[in-house]
């Protein structure tokens, strides 16, 4: 298993970042459990936008649980101001990770609740092509206050990786006041066992 995370770090994202630093333990370990003799790493993108501390960081796969959970556990979420967001770069930056070939679930949470800015929406949907060329499933994880934008594009990502769109609700107790979901039927479930169940549907 080569897992990625690719995180929007940016202020509104404080809640999302906190979820995950506090359960990524948990659900590499029902992972490990579940599947005892698959090799797990794990890797990190975290971005922002234009003008802000930084626009993307990026850490390579590890194996190494401890050292991943220590550099995620070292990040907050500040900056931004505009809506939309570098998504773009992270992307492209997700592309160029090392990802394992041959028999391997790559898999690839990206976790957000901005679009990219318009004027770079091609370079997004060429980076997410890039992706699906790799045999990377992306599964978008909509945040708090996503709106139409940024959810066509985790749409588009989901669908021509087949993947799988995942959004979180008021229901989630994640994050602040979310969208109203577009689709009229949907399941509610803890977004540690969603995500163990996306890896899970993968392996």
């Amino acid at each position: 298993l080569d897992l990625a995370l690719v995180i929007d770090t940016t202020g509104s994202m404080t809640d999302e970042l906190d979820y995950l630093k506090a359960e990524i333990d948990r659900i590499a370990e029902s992972v490990r459990l579940r599947f005892p003799n698959v090799d797990q790493r794990y890797a990190l993108i975290l971005y922002r936008d234009e003008g802000d501390r930084y626009l993307t960081r990026t850490f390579d796969f590890t194996n190494s649980l401890g050292q991943f959970q220590k550099t995620l556990s070292q990040q907050r979420a500040a900056g931004g101001g505009d809506y939309p967001e570098a998504m773009h770069i992270a992307l492209e930056q997700s592309a160029l990770l090392s990802w394992r070939d041959k028999n391997t679930a790559r898999v690839l949470f990206l976790v957000g609740d901005a679009p990219p800015h318009n004027h770079f929406f091609n370079r997004t949907f060429k980076a997410i092509n890039q992706l699906r060329s790799q045999q990377v499933t992306v599964f978008p994880i909509a945040a708090s206050g996503a709106g139409d934008g940024v959810e066509f594009v985790m749409r588009h990502a989901a669908f021509v990786t087949s993947g799988q769109y995942l959004f979180l609700t008021d229901h989630s107790g994640v994050g602040n006041a979310h969208s109203r979901p577009q689709a009229k039927r949907y399941n509610v479930e803890h977004l540690d066992r969603l995500m163990l169940r996306m890896i899970a549907s993968e392996l």
